[in-house]
């Protein structure tokens, strides 16, 4: 499509036609634009299209009760099962503890569970406020931080009763779902314009993105992109479905990247058999005998090795040419970008469609000109998370008086610690059933490229903070090219599920080196 300076876009810039946004002022154009939203929104999440639709009605409509519908429409979530909770999890722990019926047998339970935990939070929230004169927490994520890891490591030691550890497990396992939404909200405590706790819980699983990592800032700043006027509310929605087009485009170059370079026809015709069952009715088998027998008959195009295959080529001694090593580690590369694009863009356009104007998780990370920058437009959300939980304290309080060792400490918290961390808390079932520290020896390898990971993000920075310039005077193509070379090499490292000798075999690989196996 062309825009109004005759340039081609494959997006149409739908916020930048006055009559359109006047358009989606009106109760027909609102109706208009939510409908070829939601049909779209369907592709991505089928099975909760409808719930999302209906929580977008709502906020579309009753714009003024935004922040009564975000909280209901996250407690519904809960309810309806739209969450992390590992609730099968948590049945299979009853039994191994000799329970003899699931644990979770009702919504109602749910609900207590959830609901025990988020009293514990706001009572966390409660007595951490600065304005409090007798008991105060006074450093709260610090204190939550030590708290999980003190439980992780103690509950198998207590001397109680096994129904007392099952109860504190469920607790921990509850608990780390929550565990960074609650940092924000305790990073926003003594904000004077910071609302109730009670509306906190609407940005605790918010209904347009189910994920562990908040897809904001905090509430002070979600407060703050809120769309206000009729103008402004027709202009979020109107970027919000730009923005689920955009997705669209790059699940199709997802699925394309899978067919041209794999040969998978399969991928294209598992997404349309996924959809179409979703629904069931006649139309699922005719496509199933008629346009999905046809897509998995596609003949073999490139027929590229699998970055899986090569790895496990070079796991047991028998690596590929490094050429082919090369060329599925950056296409598996490419194609993780893509996938992490497409989910946070859809996320991101619900948010906007919803009347709040936030920013994309990934945005052009092709542009990076540093290590540091492109971990900032790879993965906005999640970098701002651990920046305000782990790199400002440490920069706040360790080596005041030495600048450069202040930058590595602050950096290396965030990148190195706090990254490890997050990815630790993910582990919570692994932890329940190995135990915790056997957990932490296993994820060696990610150690690693955490490692890896915080260091060339301090170098990056610091030719920066000795000079004032922010990378090499290189043209764009070539910066890109090293630094997305850098995160190639180091995503290897980046699979916690195998050992890092595994992981390092296929890195020699690339260089033409081959160690163990049988080679």
């Amino acid at each position: 499509m062309l825009t109004k300076k005759g340039k081609f876009t494959l997006v149409p810039q739908l916020d930048r036609y006055p009559w359109l946004v006047e358009f989606a002022q009106t109760i027909v154009g609102r109706l208009v634009v939510l409908a070829i939203f939601s049909g779209l929104i369907f592709f991505f999440w089928p099975l909760w299209g409808h719930y999302i639709g209906l929580c977008l009605f709502f906020c579309i409509f009753l714009p003024q009760y935004r922040h009564v519908i975000l909280v209901v429409a996250s407690l519904g979530a809960v309810f309806l099962g739209r969450t992390y909770m590992e609730w099968n999890f948590i049945n299979d722990l009853g039994y191994t503890y000799g329970i003899s019926r699931p644990l979770i047998d009702s919504p109602f339970t749910t609900i207590s569970i959830v609901g025990f935990v988020l009293l514990c939070f706001f009572l966390i929230f409660h007595f951490s406020k600065s304005s409090r004169s007798g008991f105060r927490i006074r450093r709260p994520i610090l204190t939550i931080i030590a708290g999980y890891l003190l439980l992780a490591f103690g509950i198998p030691h207590l001397p109680v009763h096994d129904y007392v550890k099952l109860g504190l497990w469920i607790f921990l396992i509850v608990f780390s779902k929550y565990f960074w939404f609650l940092c924000y909200s305790l990073l926003d405590r003594n904000d004077p314009k910071v609302p109730p706790f009670p509306q906190h819980l609407g940005l605790y699983y918010p209904f347009w993105y189910v994920s562990v990592l908040p897809y904001y800032r905090g509430i002070s700043h979600f407060q703050r992109i809120i769309a206000k006027s009729p103008e402004e509310l027709a202009i979020c929605r109107l970027k919000g479905l730009k923005l689920l087009i955009w997705a669209c485009y790059l699940s199709m170059a997802s699925l394309l990247i899978g067919t041209v370079f794999y040969g998978k026809g399969q991928d294209i015709s598992g997404i349309i058999k996924f959809l179409l069952e979703a629904n069931g009715g006649p139309l699922n088998i005719y496509f199933q005998n008629k346009l999905i027998y046809v897509i998995d008959k596609w003949p073999l195009l490139l027929n590229l090795p699998h970055y899986k295959y090569a790895f496990a080529q070079s796991v047991s001694g028998t690596p590929l040419a490094f050429y082919w090593n090369w060329l599925a580690l950056i296409v598996w590369f490419i194609g993780q970008l893509l996938i992490l694009a497409t989910i946070s863009h859809a996320g991101i356009a619900i948010c906007r469609m919803a009347g709040y104007n936030a920013l994309r998780n990934v945005y052009n990370p092709l542009k990076s000109k540093s290590i540091a920058d492109f971990w900032n437009r790879m993965y906005f959300y999640y970098k701002e998370l651990l920046v305000n939980v782990f790199y400002y304290p440490t920069f706040l309080n360790l080596f005041k008086n030495r600048p450069i060792l202040r930058y590595y400490a602050a950096t290396m918290a965030a990148a190195c610690v706090g990254n490890f961390f997050y990815h630790y808390l993910l582990k919570v079932n692994m932890i329940v059933r190995q135990g915790a520290f056997e957990t932490m020896i296993s994820m060696h390898s990610l150690m690693f490229y955490c490692f890896l990971l915080g260091n060339g993000i301090f170098l990056s920075q610091y030719r920066k903070l000795k000079t004032g310039r922010s990378g090499r005077k290189l043209p764009q193509p070539f910066r890109a090219i090293i630094v997305l070379g850098f995160y190639c090499l180091i995503g290897i490292f980046w699979d916690d599920n195998v050992p890092l000798i595994d992981n390092l075999k296929f890195f020699l690989a690339l260089f033409n080196i081959t160690i163990g196996g049988n080679g």
